[in-house]
């Protein structure tokens, strides 16, 4: 299994496979991080299964990540707790 950084210019997946020479799409995943592009090329199906366990640890790496920057989420943890007056 090869992993490769590709820059921010290639967008699409089409064009990421015609960077590489690829005619097969199956065996080409990508995902974005931090508006930059990754690439895994899989040179065997064997390594399609490490790549779908890759790709959902990715997911949750993204969503907490998300959560903890979230305006949101920063200005709850934040907050005093209030009492009502009587």
């Amino acid at each position: 299994m090869l992993i490769v950084f590709i820059k921010q210019k290639f967008t699409l997946k089409s064009q990421i496979i015609q960077f590489y020479k690829k005619k097969d799409a199956t065996m080409l995943r990508t995902f974005k991080f931090e508006n930059c592009i990754y690439c895994i090329l899989l040179a065997n199906t064997f390594y399609k299964n490490y790549c779908n366990a890759f790709s959902q640890y990715h997911s949750q790496i993204l969503i907490s990540y998300q959560a903890k920057t979230h305006k949101y989420f920063r200005n709850n943890t934040n907050k005093k707790n209030f009492k009502q007056k009587m």
